[in-house]
This record gives C-alpha cells, sequence and structure tokens, in this order.
C-alpha cells in the first residue's frame, strides 16, 4: 500500500447537497471507540476456578477533531453556526486515503477559534458521531 499525504486526509461539511471540505485543517485525526460490556459468570462446572473476563461489544462511537488556519471559508462560517444552534449536529464524510470514508452525522462538540498577535487566526473542531456512521473501504 503506498504511502499518502496526510493533507489527503479530508474532513467534508454537508452544505445544501454537496459536500465541502474544511480545508483550513492542518492536522486531523479520528477515532474509532468500542465500549466493552463486562460479561464474566464463573464456568458452570467449575465455579472455584479462575474467571477469564468475557466482553460483549456495547456502543461505538466516532471521534474527529482537526485544527488549523482560518481561511474566511463559508463552510468555517456553517459550522460555527451549527455548534451555535441548539441540535448542533450536522452531516460529515471524513476521507481517510488507502482506508476509506466514513460518513453520517457528527454532533459538533467544540469550534475553537484563536489569535495571536504575530500570527494568523487559527481554527479547530472536535465531533462525535451521533447515529449509525457508514463506512466505505476504498477499492484496492
Amino acid at each position: 500500500m503506498a504511502k499518502q499525504l496526510g493533507r489527503l486526509m479530508l474532513i467534508k461539511l454537508k452544505e445544501d447537497a454537496a459536500f465541502v471540505t474544511l480545508a483550513a485543517l492542518k492536522s486531523k485525526s479520528i477515532s474509532i471507540n468500542n465500549n466493552a460490556v463486562d460479561v464474566t459468570t464463573p464456568d458452570y462446572d467449575a465455579p472455584e476456578g479462575p474467571l477469564w473476563t468475557e466482553v460483549l461489544t456495547g456502543a461505538t462511537n466516532l471521534a474527529v477533531s482537526g485544527s488549523g488556519y482560518a481561511k474566511k471559508q463559508a463552510a468555517e462560517a456553517t459550522l460555527v453556526g451549527i455548534a451555535l444552534s441548539g441540535d448542533a449536529a450536522a452531516e460529515f464524510e471524513i476521507v481517510v486515503p488507502n482506508i476509506g470514508t466514513f460518513s453520517g452525522f457528527f454532533h459538533v462538540a467544540t469550534t475553537d477559534l484563536g489569535g495571536e498577535q504575530e500570527d494568523g487566526v487559527t481554527f479547530g473542531l472536535s465531533l462525535n458521531s451521533t447515529g449509525a456512521i457508514t463506512f466505505v473501504a476504498e477499492a484496492a
């Protein structure tokens, strides 16, 4: 599998009928979290014996984050508007080169804006999946 540039990992926000890349993000990450449900029970034939942990898969969550410099991009303003809304959720696509595309609705947990005297305005976000997320693997 060929290595890919990190800039090819994209976080896209759905605006109207199309997905728009949040191009200002220089750093991006996605984390897939699976909660384990402990269902450990003693062996019925030897209850005095050692217990081995058994788990079932509980809830799954995707956490996405990114940071970079604001670019006066309409999608950035849209994201801030979503973060300030009562629902604070929107449809996103996360494209990971050589892996595939995750898509679905994400709750906008944080939107960060900042600025230093001698630097550009910084922009950041963190998202958490809300509902089922679809994954389409990249064709080999």
